[in-house]
């Protein structure tokens, strides 16, 4: 089934022109592999290698040569999969936080239930990914109009992994948490696109849209350790302000036109240090180092956009 995903092809896609991200924003996703010992790029693999995934990849054949988003993202998903490939919606962020939380709570090894929690968070975000792949269509194109059907198809499938694989945790408490992230997700989807960034409108969707799904499966991962509830809250900040740092990050690498780059590059500072001193109350070790560094090179990158955005443009 890899092989066929390997073989669509499709022509490049430029979205908001070119992003140039730091390389201490991919090199600390990488350190922090190595500290909890697990490469993110197995989250999505073991969902890929099954019937009705390989079915769904025979499907997307179909698709070449449209650009339907749904192809462009199947393709993604093994190109930028992992920190070593460019970075985009599909880095493993939110499952590398959860094993970094994980093992910053608790000089043991990490769970089998929080890789787990990892693999199904990965799972859950790239269904609502998928959701958003269905193009609107002015007139009646087979093709596409097939494309978006899938995309609904594929998005039910994986949600349905998911669910499967919540209740496998056995711990009613993080079935509640992760459905209440869904419910947030499916939320913002009908929400506003058009948002004023910082207000508190954008804030409010960018919280549903990203950060509930970070902050309650952090949440989760404490929960499946049996840590003290004053972890479990610190993380659910923690997680909070990782999204709003990272959406401006993302803002500011993507689109220029009519923001101020020195407001959101200052705002994006303070939530990293917010995000930082959530999880002040953890011990020192190597996992809470990792979780400064990629919340740091979040800083890093939106200077070099701020700085991108600074510099005379050719006529």
């Amino acid at each position: 089934m890899l092989s066929v995903l390997k073989r669509l092809s499709y022509p490049p896609l430029l979205v908001g022109g070119a992003r140039c991200f730091s390389r201490d924003l991919k090199q600390s996703m990488l350190d922090a592999e190595k500290v909890v010992g697990y490469s993110t790029s197995i989250f999505s693999l073991r969902y890929l290698l099954s019937d009705e995934v390989a079915n769904i990849a025979l499907h997307l054949k179909k698709l070449v040569g449209t650009r339907h988003p749904l192809l462009i993202r199947a393709r993604k998903m093994l190109t930028e999969g992992s920190p070593s490939g460019s970075l985009g919606d599909n880095w493993q962020l939110r499952g590398l936080l959860i094993l970094l939380v994980s093992k910053a709570a608790s000089t043991k090894a990490i769970l089998g239930t929080q890789r787990s929690l990892a693999e199904v968070t990965e799972l859950i975000h790239f269904a609502s990914l998928v959701h958003q792949d269905i193009v609107d269509l002015e007139n009646a194109d087979e093709a596409l109009s097939s494309g978006n059907k899938l995309s609904v198809l594929t998005g039910d499938y994986l949600l349905a992994k998911a669910s499967v694989g919540l209740a496998n945790l056995g711990n009613t408490k993080v079935v509640q948490l992760m459905s209440k992230a869904i419910q947030h997700i499916a939320e913002a989807q009908f929400s506003q696109r058009e948002l004023a960034i910082l207000d508190s409108n954008w804030y409010n969707r960018s919280f549903h849209e990203m950060g509930s799904l970070i902050s309650n499966s952090l949440s989760s991962a404490i929960c499946l350790g049996n840590h003290d509830a004053k972890y479990e809250a610190a993380v659910f900040e923690f997680g909070r302000h990782v999204a709003f740092a990272y959406s401006i990050m993302m803002s500011l690498a993507t689109s220029h036109d009519g923001v101020d780059v020195e407001k959101l590059h200052e705002a994006c500072r303070q939530h990293v240090g917010q995000a930082k001193d959530a999880i002040g109350i953890f011990p020192p070790s190597d996992a809470k180092d990792a979780l400064h560094h990629i919340v740091d090179s979040f800083v890093k990158q939106s200077s070099i956009s701020a700085l991108t955005a600074s510099l005379p443009r050719d006529s």
